[in-house]
């Protein structure tokens, strides 16, 4: 190549034309620089991949803890309710939430009013939940719980035991999930104790909880579960 051919950019191709020139080079393309848009839109492709499962993951994590929330108001009813704790049962309700109970049907102010005389006529009340799903839309969610209810006291009629369903129809409002409206669904009952007919019969066994009888419960914040509460505070 001569120094006017190097001036001029490098020697020609047959028929007159020059070589073009990559990357300010002579010569074809290599295949590095043919690698690079592809490359390019491989890096792009990763990233909507990864900002798509960043959102997926973000709403499922949403949806959990949702979940957990909605899972928390149900089981802090069950603690009101066996420790006579009225703010508890309150808490799992917006203020205008409704029950639809047996023996009570209407706003949720009512219903502690009517329930809380009626369980200190008992000895004690287990509210236990197994089978729990809470399907959620947006800040809304229907929650189906099974659970089992135990009731004890005095007299025979106070000792029965109920398998029933809380429906609860849920809102997300401010941030606070609550209980806008429950269905307490009985699905059967059974009476405890001996026949009625039996009237020496001891109604029901009482733990006296003397010494060696270990940690005694109570329907008020004397509760072994509101003494650790307070190391939270």
């Amino acid at each position: 190549m001569d120094a006017e051919q190097a001036h001029r950019g490098g020697p020609r191709r047959p028929g007159g034309g020059r070589r073009r020139t990559v990357n300010g080079h002579g010569g074809e393309p290599t295949a590095s620089d043919a690698a690079i848009p592809a490359d390019s839109a491989a890096l792009a492709d990763s990233a909507a991949l990864a900002d798509s499962a960043a959102l997926a993951d973000s709403a499922a994590l949403a949806e959990i803890t949702a979940k957990q929330h909605i899972h928390d108001a149900v089981m802090r009813y069950c603690r009101g309710i066996d420790r006579l704790d009225m703010t508890a049962v309150r808490s799992a309700y917006h203020a205008d939430g409704v029950d639809h109970h047996t023996g009570f049907d209407g706003p949720v102010e009512g219903f502690i009013e009517w329930v809380g005389p009626l369980l200190r006529t008992l000895d004690g009340t287990r509210h236990e939940i197994s089978n729990h799903l809470a399907q959620v839309s947006g800040d809304r969610a229907v929650a189906e719980s099974y659970g089992v209810a135990r009731h004890w006291g005095a007299h025979r009629a106070m000792n029965f035991t109920t398998g029933l369903r809380y429906v609860d129809y849920f809102e997300r409002r401010d941030g606070t999930w609550a209980i806008v409206e429950r269905f307490a669904v009985r699905e059967w009952n059974r009476y405890e104790g001996p026949p009625a007919d039996d009237p020496s019969a001891a109604r029901v066994i009482r733990i006296e909880h003397g010494a060696g009888d270990g940690p005694a419960g109570a329907r008020d914040a004397t509760d072994p579960v509101y003494r650790l509460l307070q190391r939270l505070e």
